[in-house]
């Protein structure tokens, strides 16, 4: 044992710390006061590897060992645990036969076997309402007890009966584990694996177990398993892979091609391999080597062989269930064994590319197509096409039609001369010039009374769809080179803008020099009455970027880019210069903002008396002044302690706080202490203490709030001692820690 007259300063230090946090958790939320604290007790030191002969020491046990004992000279007023040693620490000296009584209690300390819980009323700690736990919970150690059936070993939630009070409750869990959030005081750390709920292992056979017949690490007794998010079984785990069972219901992924997964059995007819639980008999089974036949009800409809689908004798194919949007698409060839007969309605032909060829020997004359009806002899949907040609030599040939249709396509090819047409040319259809449209003469005006005038092509004078030559600029919605009164669709992009000079720019005018957008009204005549989720003026929908094949990483992918703010040209000086300017109104960000320039990790952003923002290291205003070596006051008038005195530079209200250890060299003696600004005493701030035992160490720490000018505002702490001798030791300081402006 090791006896110190003195206090531990690792203790003392400790303590001045939680005193401090508490001192300012108590100044936030009362009106200032005045807080001083006294410190004086006596600690005895033991090693845990040579003055107890047991392993652990509890501390509570051992200080209720210590409480129940003869022991009166002194009161214990905690035990600490530092390193090896066990330091108990009493409100005074202790007598000679304390000490010894001190020194019995240790050689003699066992720690007790502790009762095992069986039950809601055992164990070591039986609390009969509910607990919460600040910190962690650790469960467990090497014990031994006898098996409780079903009952965890270590811990147990039995079957009970839970009344709840709430009316119709929404969830009703029995233990929950809610979502914790993981945060890391050193900065940028990565966690490579997190769990709410962790299991290490299942159980291993130990001392005398001959083995575990059946070893689980989670054992779900009865009852549904929900699991709201993913599912992740990592072993034997690879992509494409199916969970399957064994005859124990162990799970395993194995490969669906393997012989190891069983597939469907063939099945028959009225009891198909493949088939559905409220319908036993309808579903897919196997007739025969590579055949997959259909039942319906326990009968055969459909097979589909090698040889292709053939359906059952009296079954019918339909395509779709009614009207004309139901076509059936086929890239072969369609074989009619005793012809194609339609009963009612009309074969219609289609080809989205390619031609319709009808070929045969005998179409009545050995035509192509022989028309034998007098009248509507060839008939123009309104999305059909006739192409009529006529081989060589070439000749003038008239095709007289009538009435070409109200939508029809008509497309004349030319044979080294000019199709004329006398008269208009109207069409509600498409029109198409396989060369282009040339004018000699007069304008090509294009009318719409519906619908949208459609330019297509490659070659429009320069390769573009439409060229418009004129370089008039546009001032309004009314002038330019292209005019539309309504608004303009474009399926792809736009490239705006080339160098040019002329005259551009308008004194004092906020007007787009490429791009503008005025001030005018719209007004809807259509929205319902209420409320709408957006109005915007210019919307950037999210584009999705993709490749026909090629993998392709960008490096960086914008809606909206601005390569910078505008650069100065010949004779021109910008004074600010802007890339992006908002000139009023709110800006919305609604997802991340980064500003890469001069971003460090835990920088905030700070702005200058121009508005100019910066990333900058946050500061809080603290000033400190420290002092190691002793100093001493004689004086019953309050004097300035040598090295304790701080100017803040920065103006505000300042919690300032002074803390040090002192003797004093006789007995019952009276200590004042105060902070001085500009040497007048701060209002509240004088503090009186009655010491009544000489050469021993106090602790002392003292708060208080002041204010400060920041420039001439001097703090000092002064101290005084009634007809005696006032001894600072090796450590103090006063800090000044700035709360609002």
């Amino acid at each position: 044992m090791q006896q110190r007259s003195d206090i531990n300063y690792s203790a003392l230090h400790a303590m001045i710390s939680i005193y401090h946090y508490l001192t300012l958790i108590i100044f936030f939320c009362l009106e200032p006061i005045k807080f001083d604290q006294l410190y004086s007790m006596t600690s005895y030191s033991f090693s845990k590897t040579t003055d107890f002969v047991v392993s652990p020491v509890l501390l509570p046990e051992l200080q209720n060992d210590v409480n129940i004992s003869s022991i009166s000279s002194a009161t214990l007023q905690y035990i600490d645990e530092v390193g090896d040693n066990i330091i108990f620490y009493f409100s005074g000296a202790l007598s000679g036969a304390d000490q010894i009584t001190l020194d019995a209690i240790c050689l003699a300390y066992s720690n007790d076997s502790r009762p095992n819980a069986s039950g809601g009323n055992t164990g070591d700690l039986v609390v009969s309402g509910g607990a919460s736990i600040g910190s962690n919970l650790w469960i467990g150690s090497a014990f031994t007890s006898t098996n409780l059936s079903t009952s965890g070993t270590v811990l147990n939630i039995p079957s009970f009966v839970y009344t709840t009070e709430t009316s119709s409750p929404t969830n009703i869990n029995i233990a929950s584990i809610g979502q914790i959030t993981i945060a890391s005081t050193p900065a940028l750390n990565t966690v490579s694996n997190a769990s709410s709920f962790y299991i290490q292992d299942a159980p291993i056979a130990g001392t005398n177990v001959s083995a575990i017949t059946n070893t689980y690490a989670a054992y779900i007794a009865a009852g549904k398993t929900y699991i709201g998010g993913a599912l992740q079984i990592p072993t034997g785990a690879v992509n494409g892979r199916v969970l399957t069972s064994d005859t124990n219901g162990n799970a395993s992924w194995v490969d669906p091609s393997s012989s190891s997964f069983a597939g469907f059995s063939d099945g028959l007819v009225s009891a198909p391999g493949a088939y559905f639980t409220s319908e036993t008999t309808t579903g897919l089974y196997r007739p025969g080597a590579g055949q997959i036949a259909i039942a319906l009800s326990g009968t055969n409809y459909a097979t589909f062989a090698t040889t292709g689908l053939n359906l059952v004798n009296g079954s019918t194919l339909n395509v779709g269930s009614s009207g004309t949007t139901s076509p059936l698409n086929v890239y072969g060839l369609i074989t009619g064994a005793n012809g194609l007969t339609i009963s009612t309605g009309a074969l219609n032909l289609t080809s989205t590319s390619g031609a319709i060829a009808l070929t045969g020997t005998s179409f009545t004359t050995n035509t192509a197509m022989f028309i034998t009806a007098t009248t509507n002899q060839l008939r123009l949907g309104t999305t059909n096409t006739v192409t009529l040609t006529s081989p060589a030599p070439a000749a003038s040939r008239t095709y007289t039609i009538p009435d070409a249709g109200g939508a029809a396509n008509f497309i004349m090819s030319t044979f080294g001369s000019t199709q004329i047409i006398a008269g208009g040319l109207t069409s509600s259809g498409l029109l198409t010039a396989s060369s282009g449209f040339t004018l000699s003469t007069g304008a090509l005006n294009l009318t719409s009374t519906s619908g949208a005038i459609a330019l297509t092509g490659t070659s429009f004078t320069t390769n573009s769809a439409i060229s418009v030559t004129s370089t008039t600029r546009s001032s309004s919605s009314a002038t330019g080179a292209l005019i539309m009164s309504g608004g303009v669709g474009i399926a792809k992009n736009i490239w705006l803008g080339s160098s040019s000079t002329e005259s551009i720019y308008t004194s004092n005018s906020t007007n787009g020099i490429l791009l503008n957008v005025p001030a005018v009204t719209t007004t809807d005549n259509d929205l319902a009455a209420g409320t709408t989720s957006n109005i915007n003026i210019i919307s950037l929908g999210q584009t999705t970027l993709a490749t026909s094949a090629n993998a392709v990483t960008a490096t960086s992918a914008a809606t909206l880019y601005v390569s910078n703010a505008p650069a100065a040209g010949s004779n021109v000086t910008i004074t600010n210069p802007y890339a992006l300017q908002i000139n009023a109104g709110k800006t919305y960000i609604g997802g991340a903002l980064q500003i890469t320039t001069g971003a460090t990790n835990n920088y905030i952003l700070t702005s200058d008396a121009t508005g100019n923002a910066s990333w900058a290291l946050p500061t809080i205003p603290y000033f400190q002044a420290t002092a190691n070596s002793s100093t001493t006051i004689t004086s019953n008038a309050l004097t300035a302690i040598t090295s304790m005195s701080l100017t803040p530079t920065t103006a505000g209200t300042y919690l300032v706080t002074f803390q040090t250890n002192f003797r004093i060299s006789n007995n019952t003696r009276t200590v004042a202490l105060d902070f001085a600004r500009n040497g007048t005493s701060v209002t509240n701030s004088l503090s009186t203490l009655s010491i009544g035992t000489a050469n021993l160490d106090y602790a002392f720490s003292f708060s208080i709030f002041v204010t400060f000018n920041g420039t001439t505002d001097v703090l000092t702490v002064r101290a005084s001692i009634s007809a005696n001798t006032l001894t600072f030791q090796d450590y103090r300081q006063v800090y000044a820690i700035r709360l609002s402006a």
